[in-house]
C-alpha cells in the first residue's frame, strides 16, 4: 500500500490497522531533522558531517562535491550554508519522499533490507515484533518509535542481528592497463655456408638466434573508491518485553573498495 500523506498526521493518528507502508511527503528541512535528527549529541552529529565522504553526482547536473559536503554540514553539523549554490541545491531537495511503515503491530517477519541510498526510513508503531526476520538499512537514514517491543522465540533470519545500520562498501579501483607485448619474432640465427657451392656436405651449422625480450609488466590498478558512512538512526523503544532477553544492533561504516586488478603482462617475444 503506497499513498502520500502528511507525515505529521500519519505519525500522529491513531494505529487501527495492523501496519500499513507509505510514501509520504517531508517539506521542509526542520520536518526532516525532527525525525533524523534527533536524540542524537552535537559532538556526534559534528563527528558525522566532517567524516562523511561526498562524491560527485552527474543525475543532477552538479559535480560539486565541496557543495554536498556544506549542505551535510548544515544539516548534521548545524553549520550556516555559506554558498549559494548550496543554498539553492538544499532548496530544490524539498519536498522529499520519506517512507513510514506505521500501525497498531508492525512485524518484521522476513530479513527486510532497506537501500542503499534509499529514501529515509521511519517506523511508528504501538508495538514493533520482531518474528524471525531482522531490519537492514545501507547509507538510509532511520527512525524508529514503538510503544513497546517483542521478540519472538522464532527463528529463520540468515543476520546474526535484529536490526543492521551500515554504510555502503566503495566502489572497486579501475584495472591496469596490459603490458604491451611484441608482434615480431627475435633475429634469427646467421644462416650456415657450405663448402662449395651447391654441396651441402660438411656444411657449418648455423649460428644461434636472438632471445625473444620479455613483455613489459602489466599496470597497477587503481585504489578502490573509499567507503560510504552509515547514516545516524535513532530509535525510540517506550517500553520491552519482559521475557526478552537482549536484542541485537549492529553498525559498521561502508567498507573501502577493491583495489583495481592489475594489468597482464604482455606476451614474450618469440625467440
Amino acid at each position: 500500500m503506497d499513498n502520500s500523506h502528511s507525515i505529521t498526521k500519519l505519525l500522529d493518528q491513531k494505529h487501527d490497522e495492523d501496519f500499513i507502508i507509505s510514501t509520504v511527503k517531508v517539506n521542509s528541512l526542520e520536518e526532516y531533522k525532527s525525525l533524523f535528527v534527533t536524540g542524537i549529541s552535537d559532538e556526534q552529529m559534528a563527528v558525522f558531517a566532517e567524516n562523511t565522504p561526498v562524491g560527485s553526482s552527474e543525475s543532477d547536473g552538479r559535480s560539486d562535491a565541496n557543495v554536498r559536503q556544506e549542505i551535510i554540514k548544515h544539516v548534521y553539523g548545524n553549520t550556516d550554508l555559506k554558498s549559494q549554490d548550496a543554498r539553492m541545491f538544499l532548496d530544490a531537495l524539498f519536498p522529499v519522499d520519506v517512507q513510514v511503515m506505521t500501525g497498531k503491530d508492525v512485524v518484521i517477519s522476513t530479513d527486510r533490507v532497506i537501500g542503499p541510498s534509499s529514501s529515509p526510513f521511519v517506523i511508528k508503531a504501538d508495538t514493533l515484533t520482531f518474528d524471525g526476520g531482522s531490519l537492514t538499512v545501507i547509507t538510509t537514514a532511520l527512525t524508529i518509535y514503538a510503544e513497546t517491543l517483542f521478540i519472538t522465540q522464532k527463528t529463520g533470519s540468515k543476520k546474526s542481528y535484529h536490526i543492521g545500520i551500515f554504510g555502503q562498501t566503495g566502489d572497486a579501483g579501475i584495472p591496469g592497463t596490459n603490458g604491451r607485448g611484441y608482434d615480431y619474432p627475435a633475429q634469427p640465427g646467421a644462416a650456415s655456408s657450405p663448402l662449395s657451392p651447391g654441396i651441402c656436405g660438411n656444411a657449418g651449422s648455423g649460428g644461434a638466434g636472438d632471445n625473444g625480450n620479455t613483455g613489459t609488466t602489466g599496470g597497477n590498478g587503481l585504489n578502490g573508491k573509499l567507503g560510504i558512512a552509515n547514516f545516524p538512526a535513532t530509535i525510540h523503544f517506550k517500553n520491552l518485553d519482559p521475557n526478552i532477553q537482549q536484542i541485537i544492533l549492529s553498525t559498521k561504516s561502508g567498507e573501502g573498495g577493491l583495489g583495481g586488478i592489475g594489468g597482464k603482462g604482455g606476451d614474450g617475444q618469440t625467440g
